[in-house]
């Protein structure tokens, strides 16, 4: 019996050093990644290099995620900061230094991590990981969205356009929400997709696809017009661009033979045929006309 157990100890430790051999189950970003983040991004050449170890890769979704909560809150903070100027800044309750003063969005990034996890060391890992998975993702070319994030994490942009970008994010937001039909409370599903209590649960809201119809009314609102010929130049040239785009994909749709309503199937790449838009702003009350 103890030849069998001294066995089985040889065999463990032969299992944990193959283990130790083999490396961590979450290796940490290669080193030529790291570099390519330190040169590329300033602000994040001084952060420790100790917690860098610490990052993991995430997959795209995750890092998607993440830009869109940084787009709102940058939004949300420099919306307040506008309001604080325009009342005068006699709001009591207001930090002012948190709110003020320049806040350049490479360090916003990483004083949001700051703001997420409190602890030094946890806020440096949730800021290299948010660049290492953002630089690894835009230097394989994986989403439009991730490049426009780098380029503004390195200044390619400044914080003027990045504003300009998040007022015109927001008003697409908005224009796209009100498609989304409220769901009726009241309404049941199956028995097989409610809680144990039979509590109501409310349907899902359908994919919202970005029509040329709201892509004009996105262009009025962020440029301003009634009609193109109350536009200024640039309103005129944008909407040129916006009837162009959705031109050169309708032939593409009808090829695929996707002349569905907006409110069928989940996500689609394109838009609708010309009939399906036209169609569209015939039926909606107040419908504007390019």
């Amino acid at each position: 019996m103890m030849r069998d157990e001294r066995r089985g100890a040889i065999g463990r430790n032969a299992t944990a050093i193959n283990s130790k051999q083999a490396g961590p189950l979450h290796p940490p970003p290669p080193r030529q990644l790291v570099d390519a983040v330190r040169t590329r991004y300033p602000v994040w050449s001084t952060l420790g290099l100790e917690s860098v170890h610490m990052a993991r890769q995430h997959p795209l979704t995750w890092l998607l995620k993440i830009i869109e909560d940084l787009y709102d809150s940058r939004y949300a903070h420099s919306v307040a900061e506008l309001e604080y100027i325009a009342g005068g800044g006699d709001d009591p309750e207001c930090d002012v230094k948190e709110l003020m003063g320049a806040h350049p969005f490479p360090e916003y990034v990483v004083n949001y991590c700051g703001r997420q996890y409190g602890v030094r060391a946890l806020a440096e890992k949730a800021a290299w990981e948010v660049m290492c998975n953002a630089e690894a993702a835009r230097s394989a070319g994986l989403h439009t969205s991730v490049d426009l994030f780098c380029a503004f994490c390195n200044r390619g942009y400044d914080d003027e356009e990045l504003m300009f970008f998040l007022y015109c994010r927001q008003t697409l937001l908005v224009e796209c929400a009100r498609y989304i039909p409220r769901a009726d409370p009241a309404v049941l599903k199956g028995p097989d997709q409610r809680f144990l209590m039979g509590l109501p649960v409310p349907l899902l809201p359908p994919a919202i696809a970005l029509t040329a119809k709201r892509a004009r009314a996105v262009t009025r609102a962020v440029f301003g017009g009634g009609t193109e010929a109350e536009g200024g130049m640039l309103f005129q040239a944008v909407m040129q661009l916006v009837t162009g785009f959705f031109s050169q994909r309708q032939p593409q749709q009808n090829c695929r033979g996707e002349g569905k309503g907006e409110e069928g199937g989940g996500v689609r790449a394109g838009v609708h045929r010309g009939q399906t838009v036209r169609g569209e702003e015939a039926r909606e009350p107040g419908g504007t006309h390019a």
